[in-house]
């Protein structure tokens, strides 16, 4: 009986968390919270995703999106979706360019997710996304780990389409 208790006093003792160094597994996209056995942090951390400079994007088109905080942190879920209550609504929402940074790879099982390949420390992180040829709001949800028991959730960046006379004046 003894032995019985104390081998269940051992397995209780594991933790139910599970670090993933190497990026965020598929099965994290639909709920974009980290299985690191806390509870995330409020806020957005000082984290946040441009594209193209701002907030707009041109339709049917590669599209320059940087994530980027004040703070550096180990890793990250990038997701794009049409919806911004739900990261889960990619269809028709783009697609990632192939070429990544070396510490970042396409991630989720409709590849609507980037994430990180190791985790080192980060700044800031650029990629390529081809934009719909539709002109919808897109957004981005983003969570950000900034060390295992320290991450963000809530961030949801909503990016516009520029107008075809925007595009015009820039030459596009």
């Amino acid at each position: 009986m003894k032995a019985i208790l104390c081998t269940f006093l051992v397995v209780s003792l594991v933790p139910t968390s599970f670090p993933y160094p190497t990026g965020a597994p598929d099965f994290v996209c639909d709920t974009m919270i980290p299985l690191h056995g806390v509870a995330p942090q409020s806020g957005n951390g000082s984290y946040n995703v441009v594209v193209n400079g701002g907030s707009t994007f041109m339709p049917g088109k590669l599209n320059d999106v940087k994530l980027s905080g004040f703070t550096e942190f180990k890793g990250f879920l990038l997701r794009f979706s049409t919806s911004a209550t739900t990261a889960t609504a990619t269809a028709g929402a783009g697609s990632w360019s192939p070429e990544m940074p070396s510490n970042a790879r396409v991630d989720c099982t409709d590849k609507s997710g980037v994430t990180h390949t190791d985790n080192k420390l980060k700044q800031s992180l650029e990629f390529k996304w081809m934009a719909p040829e539709a002109s919808e709001d897109i957004y981005f949800h983003l969570t950000v780990v900034r060390d295992f028991s320290t991450f963000f959730t809530d961030t949801v960046v909503k990016v516009s389409a520029k107008s075809v006379q925007e595009n015009d004046e820039f030459g596009v």
